[in-house]
């Protein structure tokens, strides 16, 4: 619908009996497809990403292993503006599309994507396309996909010679995403007699982005001094469109390895603090922001129970990703009638060089903010082709009611900037469901939290 304004427009679609064709893939139920992802982690169609030389025979020594299995859903962007984009088409005076103008006014990631995106659209020749990059109201990845952006090109197209304004409702928004993919994923860690790390063995059933060999990260990079390991992939091929979100594959799999190292410390009898500290021997600026939080924590003394008999936990997480380092704390209190509350996040972030510190602060916060949602509440869900979730009723987001206490500590160490838009998101969901553990003893493998015995 074009209309003179935004508010008619809306409201002239909401009259209309639209009658959809439906798509072959109608059927497509991701709840019953992420069922079956725990059968494909010994597929013979499983990919090998990565192995080490010496994986298969210090597996082979094994005494006992060490197994968990994690589960995360797709994830909806939900930026702060709907998706939307103004385009003027311009015709030429010979009626040749090559020579048409475009001018777009367009909130993207790319100027570059944007232009090449009006280009293929309109079929207009480069020299005559011109991209005004607008504030974006939120980008998280998802901007970083043209699709709004064709849509009101072909619009502007149809209807030549004046700016075309488009602009999605936060249904359509939630509705028409380019999603974080869900997952599944199996850890194994083999051990000897004397508890000796062997040998790691990783396998993620997914949709791949772009690249398949990014859902190796952060174990194919990872700073800890692991054992050999295997790094595998079983992909997913289905309806669902996928796109980046915000710290992309380290928004699960982040979770993935920090929950599991928390698991193997448990079995191993040491602090999980302390376990990292020693997976990172040799390396002392990156176990120094360890021991830095865990005075600024005050890890080493237990948090104590509330006079109501609230239990009280810690958790933390070690993240090295973006050319950056990351560590966080949460705090939970966990009350008798099983509440989920967050008390308190600590953030220390060294980003090698600190250009900005207000900035890095505000990101720290921000995506923190981001984490602890999706930890606590988010999934986009498929039924018979389409996705169930349509606004903030049913996509929850956190409020400033629930928000935390956040404490951020910026420690540059030297060297070349790192990135800080993201590194502050993958580490929450792990530290969030430590704290939880260390509060009550119970372990959480599948987000969101919602679907636990917890009321959050």
């Amino acid at each position: 619908v074009v209309a003179e304004n935004t508010w008619i427009a809306h409201k002239a679609l909401s009259q209309i009996d639209i009658v959809w064709s439906m798509p072959e893939e109608k059927s497509f139920d991701s709840k019953i497809a992420r069922k079956n992802y725990i059968n494909l982690f010994d597929s013979s169609d499983v990919e090998v990403l990565d192995e080490d030389e010496d994986f298969k025979e210090a597996w082979g020594k094994n005494d006992r292993v060490i197994e968990a299995i994690y589960e995360t859903p797709y994830l909806a962007h939900v930026c702060m503006e709907p998706m939307g984009c103004t385009a003027f088409y311009q015709k030429s005076d010979m009626d040749d599309d090559e020579d048409a103008k475009i001018t777009l006014w367009s909130p993207s990631q790319s100027t570059t994507w944007s232009k090449s995106a009006a280009i293929e659209i309109a079929n207009v020749n480069s020299k005559n396309v011109k991209v005004f990059s607008t504030l974006m109201g939120g980008g998280l990845g998802r901007r970083a996909q043209m699709d709004f952006v064709k849509e009101s090109v072909s619009i502007a197209k149809q209807i030549p010679n004046i700016p075309i304004k488009l602009t999605w409702s936060r249904e359509e928004d939630v509705q028409q995403d380019m999603y974080r993919p869900d997952s599944m994923a199996r850890f194994k860690m083999a051990l000897d007699s004397n508890n000796q790390l062997l040998a790691l063995d990783f396998v993620i059933a997914s949709k791949k982005i772009r690249e398949t060999s990014s859902l190796g990260h952060p174990m194919s990079y990872t700073v800890y001094n692991l054992p050999p390991k295997r790094l595998s992939l079983s992909e997913q091929k289905n309806p669902v469109p996928v796109g980046e979100w915000r710290s992309v594959s380290l928004s699960h799999n982040s979770f993935y390895q920090e929950a599991f190292i928390d698991e193997v410390a448990q079995e191993l009898n040491i602090d999980p603090l302390q376990f990292r500290i020693n997976l990172l021997e040799g390396k002392p600026k990156h176990s120094a922001l360890l021991e830095f939080i865990a005075e600024k924590s005050n890890w080493y003394e237990p948090l104590q129970d509330t006079s109501d008999g609230s239990k009280r936990g810690r958790g933390v997480s070690f993240i090295e990703a973006f050319a950056s380092v990351m560590v966080q704390v949460v705090e939970v209190t966990i009350t008798p009638e099983k509440k989920l509350i967050v008390d308190r996040i600590i953030n220390v972030v060294d980003p090698h060089t600190a250009v900005n510190l207000e900035t890095i602060k505000a990101q720290m916060e921000g995506a923190a903010i981001d984490g602890l949602s999706a930890a606590l509440y988010s999934q986009i869900d498929i039924k018979e082709g389409r996705v169930v979730q349509n606004n903030f009723n049913d996509y929850r987001m956190i409020t400033i009611a629930d928000s935390p206490e956040i404490e951020t500590y910026i420690i540059p160490q030297g060297g070349h900037p790192g990135g800080i838009g993201e590194v502050g998101l993958p580490g929450i969901a792990p530290a969030l469901v430590g704290a939880i553990y260390d509060a009550i003893g119970l372990r959480i493998r599948k987000l969101p939290i919602s679907h636990s015995e917890l009321e959050v």
